[in-house]
């Protein structure tokens, strides 16, 4: 299934896919943390709370007695599907929080043994559960209240705010309500409704309207929105390479450096550059007084949150 696109995407670079992808990427990632994203062992454990938020809760809760029941097959089969995995990406010193989202469907199962079964786990002591729910609840509590105050008020502060985006308030309260339920040792099936339905209140309104309407992360999106008022030109990039840049501004846009930017700059087909601040001084260097002849389109600060930094643009035209 996965082979004709190999021999597609070797056909379409000559080639150089497998030894960029191999070589430059994956290798890169092994020996030190790339983009950015270098974390010490340890980092998606303490992720977890948020990243399987609201259902955290119930692995901290079954996860350790299952422990007890891998010598059954299927047991050992969804623990041999997580945890040697695991360990090799907490080692991999390139981290990013979606690389262990593979193991999620095995967690998920586990937990669900849990749940269908509890009386005969609760029957079973867990030193191991005691020690992790601590910080693990600490953790979970703490995403709760961002996600059920911090989600409305972001709109809030852009100025942008819907009466929907309330929902998040009430799918939280209603979590934390299961969350509860589930401390005070009521049915763990009762708790379910409640996280689903929470659930439902918070993630759909949040992906498809309260972050859409969040601009400063939307970088390439800008760009877009003001090309869309100029004349018809292509795009030369110097420090942002996001692919979203080409997906909106089209595919011809070039992703480069300052060095890149100052050859391509005086093809005729390139009409717009966009510099990132570093790059910005780069440019300057390498081209003293090229920019004075350009025209400033727009210079604005952004979120690039591939990377977790704050950046700077500039936007320029020639005359």
């Amino acid at each position: 299934m996965v082979l004709p696109w190999f021999v597609a995407i070797q056909n379409a670079t000559g080639g150089e896919f497998m030894q960029k992808a191999f070589y430059g990427d994956f290798l890169s990632k092994l020996l030190a943390g790339q983009e950015s994203h270098g974390a010490p062992p340890g980092y998606y454990l303490l992720l977890f709370p948020l990243l399987f938020w609201p259902g955290s809760l119930l692995v901290v809760r079954y996860l350790p007695q299952l422990w007890q029941r891998r010598g059954e097959d299927v047991v050992r089969f969804l623990f041999a599907w997580i945890i040697p995995a695991w360990i090799i990406f907490e080692f991999v010193p390139t981290k990013l929080p979606h690389y262990v989202m593979p193991f999620f469907p095995a967690i998920a199962l586990l937990t669900a043994a849990g749940l269908s079964q509890p009386a005969a786990l609760e029957r079973a002591s867990s030193k191991l559960r005691r020690f992790l729910s601590v910080p693990a609840v600490f953790v979970w509590i703490v995403t709760a209240l961002l996600l059920a105050l911090g989600l409305p008020i972001l709109p809030v502060m852009t100025q942008q705010f819907q009466p929907w985006h309330v929902l998040p308030l009430a799918g939280g309260l209603l979590i934390v309500r299961g969350a509860w339920k589930l401390q005070k040792n009521l049915p763990p099936l009762s708790v379910v409704p409640l996280f689903i339905l929470g659930a439902l209140l918070i993630f759909p309104v949040t992906f498809t309207d309260i972050l859409p309407r969040l601009e400063f992360v939307w970088p390439s999106r800008q760009v877009a929105e003001i090309l869309r008022q100029q004349p018809p030109g292509l795009l030369i990039s110097a420090g942002f390479g996001e692919p979203s840049l080409p997906f909106l501004n089209g595919t011809e846009t070039k992703l480069t450096n300052a060095e890149g930017a100052v050859t391509l700059l005086a093809e005729d087909k390139f009409r717009y550059l966009l510099l990132e601040r570093r790059q910005k001084l780069k440019f300057e260097e390498l081209a003293p007084g090229q920019l004075e002849r350009l025209r400033l389109l727009e210079s604005f600060d952004s979120f690039n949150y591939s990377k977790g930094k704050k950046v700077r643009f500039e936007l320029y035209a020639k005359p």
